[in-house]
């Protein structure tokens, strides 16, 4: 005869890793435990990129360097507002500075004053980011902004949203595999399942799995080449994935306890 197993005590914990424990007992007899683990991965292609740019100007004296990088900015931003998708919610500036240089004279040995280089950095955010979106971003920096221009850097990533989302899916897979694990088992070895005593979200990790935008830390010389190629810079977006994995443990009671 199968003898269920009760649970009782049931406490658990909240927090980004739950965890449920539950005091087993069976009507007759000693009850055991099995433990299950489980992992649920789900695939996406990342729907937000970020776009570094550092827009740069040089002159004899500061204000002369600015006014270079400024009108460079002017363009550079205008046109990636006339981008479809692109707000000017989406820029932002990261940092902004001046400093003077000096050249080396071989000849006495000496630093001497040569000008003054100043750099404005922006960020500019895609969202809902599809390749050819992106490469319509990317050239529109390449062509407005030349060889003061800099893209030093494209990442990319998901949404929030996005992620919220994979994340749950990815735990009710992980979920679900356990569970029929347990299920498999329990009948292999003749004992009757009884309650959940205890579950516990191990991890959940986040990983690209394929290759990201093309022209990632590129120089001036990558501006000016493409701007004189005219043709749309590539882009990959590539996967990324979201994977969980949980662990249940289940009370078991013997089937021939009577």
């Amino acid at each position: 005869m199968a003898v269920p197993c009760l649970a009782q005590s049931y406490s658990s914990s909240s927090g980004p890793s739950p965890t449920i424990n539950i005091t087993p007992t069976c009507r007759s007899g000693t009850p055991g435990t099995l433990s299950f683990n489980g992992g649920g991965s789900l695939q996406s292609a990342p729907d937000t990129a970020t776009v570094s740019v550092s827009i740069d100007g040089n002159g004899t004296s500061a204000s002369e360097a600015q006014q270079m990088a400024a009108d460079a900015a002017v363009a550079v931003l205008g046109n990636l507002t006339d981008v479809n998708g692109i707000e000017s919610d989406d820029i932002s500036t990261t940092s902004v500075s001046v400093s003077p240089q000096t050249n080396y004279n071989s000849v006495t040995g000496n630093s001497e004053p040569d000008g003054f280089a100043f750099q404005n950095s922006i960020q500019v955010t895609v969202n809902n980011v599809t390749s050819d979106l992106l490469a319509e971003v990317l050239d529109s920096i390449v062509s407005s902004g030349g060889n003061l221009a800099t893209i030093s850097g494209v990442s990319l990533s998901l949404s929030d949203n996005l992620t919220n989302t994979l994340t749950n899916r990815a735990r009710r897979e992980a979920v679900l595999q356990a569970k029929q694990v347990a299920t498999l088992y329990t009948q292999a070895l003749d004992v009757t399942l009884g309650g959940l005593l205890a579950f516990t979200d191990n991890s959940v990790s986040y990983s690209q799995s394929s290759s990201s935008a093309t022209p990632s830390a590129q120089s001036n010389s990558f501006a000016a080449s493409s701007a004189e190629a005219a043709r749309s810079t590539p882009v990959q977006l590539g996967t990324q994935s979201v994977s969980v994995s949980v662990n249940l443990v289940y009370s078991i009671c013997s089937s021939n306890t009577a």
